[in-house]
């Protein structure tokens, strides 16, 4: 059985299961702090975040799994770019861990949308008003979802603090 076209799936399983264990781990103690307490969560965000997370690995891992099974017995094709799919779940993750630096300077807004923007094309998008527009319909969507119906403020640029 050969895994190697799988590789991405495979790669994305065991990341979302080892955040989600690191995740659950590190949060143990925020559900014991007096924050989560005086929030009357007590850690129940982090522990469906945590399970959704693991959820999304076994998803992943389930998917490699079954087009292996699936594809014993044919004629393995050799794809031309075989690491593609592991470069792209490598480059998004370093745009994920660029935005996550960023936000305190970008603020939210700018932050999202570059985000959103580079990770859509990472994934293929080519057309630039789709690159511009579905980031900043999800932007908007998501600001005035928090901003101004549950009133959670969201991170500002460093030049508007």
């Amino acid at each position: 059985m050969e895994l190697r076209p799988y590789r991405g799936d495979i790669v994305a399983g065991v990341t979302a299961l080892a955040l989600a264990f690191a995740y659950d781990a590190l949060s143990i103690d925020y559900e014991n702090s007096g924050a989560a307490m005086a929030t009357d969560t007590s850690g129940a965000y982090t522990s469906i975040l945590a399970a959704a997370m693991a959820c999304c690995g076994v998803l992943c891992l389930g998917r490699a799994g079954l087009r292996a099974w699936l594809a014993k017995g044919r004629v393995a094709v050799r794809q031309e770019h075989e690491s593609w799919p592991l470069m792209r779940i490598l480059l998004a993750l370093v745009v994920l861990v660029g935005y996550v630096v960023s936000m305190p300077y970008l603020g939210f807004v700018a932050g999202s949308w570059i985000a959103g923007g580079l990770l859509l094309f990472i994934l293929g998008e080519r057309n630039g008003k789709r690159l511009i527009g579905i980031p900043g319909g999800w932007v908007i969507a998501i600001y005035l979802l928090f901003a101004k119906v549950l009133m959670i403020p969201l991170p500002l640029p460093f030049f508007m603090q």
